[in-house]
């Protein structure tokens, strides 16, 4: 009966023959999958908040100026002042923004200034950014020269 047993359950097992599960180790970065290789990583020295909010304020310095420049010329129309303000920020961000990630792709997961950091909080929800992906980096490229400099000319000629 007992090699019965034995044979059914794998033998007699002392509390001590129990392995214990693997203890569970922390991922090197917070992006999924977590199985993807950022060997030089570096974590943002910013939350999410303060990234941002330095961000909004970089933007500010745009627009404010801008706006001045546009609400001091009368005949333009409330819908035109929004349409070109639109554009300024249009071009701003696809230039500088989407232009930082077009030429420093590679080494972004280990950059920790302003830019790297956004790319970082956008890549917490598509980690293609982060790994440069071919598509992604083929896709911003052609945006920011395109669309960046398109929406330059737009507003320029207002």
């Amino acid at each position: 009966m007992a090699n019965l047993i034995e044979w059914l359950f794998g033998g007699t097992r002392s509390t001590e023959d129990i392995s214990q599960p693997p203890p569970v180790s922390t991922p090197a970065h917070p992006f999924y999958p977590q199985d993807i290789k950022l060997p030089n990583y570096v974590p943002s020295p910013y939350s999410a908040f303060e990234t941002f909010s330095i961000f909004l304020g970089a933007l500010s310095v745009i627009i404010f100026p801008s706006l001045y420049l546009i609400l001091n010329r009368a005949s333009v129309t409330p819908r035109n002042r929004a349409i070109f303000i639109w554009f300024v920020v249009c071009s701003c961000i696809h230039l500088a923004f989407e232009g930082y990630f077009a030429y420093f792709h590679a080494t972004m997961s280990e950059d920790d200034n302003i830019l790297a950091q956004l790319w970082k909080e956008y890549s917490l929800s598509d980690s293609r950014y982060l790994t440069s992906d071919p598509l992604v980096v083929c896709m911003e490229r052609i945006t920011t020269v395109s669309i960046g400099i398109m929406a330059g000319i737009v507003f320029s000629e207002n």
